[in-house]
């Protein structure tokens, strides 16, 4: 399997009001046979979570065999790794969210 790793920065649609927090910064992971369509597949993930994406901050393949599963500090890829496997799609949270200006 091919793994994909974006770190973005995107903007949740639906909020609207100052006071909320409308920017964040997250990372997601998923697997495709190419690039371009791992492109895509996020922008539809994100789509979907009415969330637009704003910039990319890094995005490049991850192969599962260079993390080591048993070192406890690989924990966050090792979860992201078998999530994606599970549900054969984009896995993604939003770990830092701002306000706009």
């Amino acid at each position: 399997m091919r793994y994909w790793y974006i770190h973005f920065e995107g903007v949740f649609k639906d909020r609207v009001e100052k006071s909320d927090y409308q920017g964040l910064y997250s990372n997601a992971m998923l697997f495709n046979a190419d690039e371009t369509t791992a492109r895509e597949e996020l922008m539809k993930c994100l789509g979907d979570e009415g969330i637009e994406l704003t910039n990319i901050e890094d995005f490049f393949e991850s192969k599962e065999t260079e993390v080591d599963f048993s070192n406890p500090e690989n924990r966050s890829w090792i979860n992201m790794y078998e999530e994606v496997r599970r549900t054969k799609g984009c896995v993604f949270t939003p770990w830092h969210t701002f306000k706009l200006d």
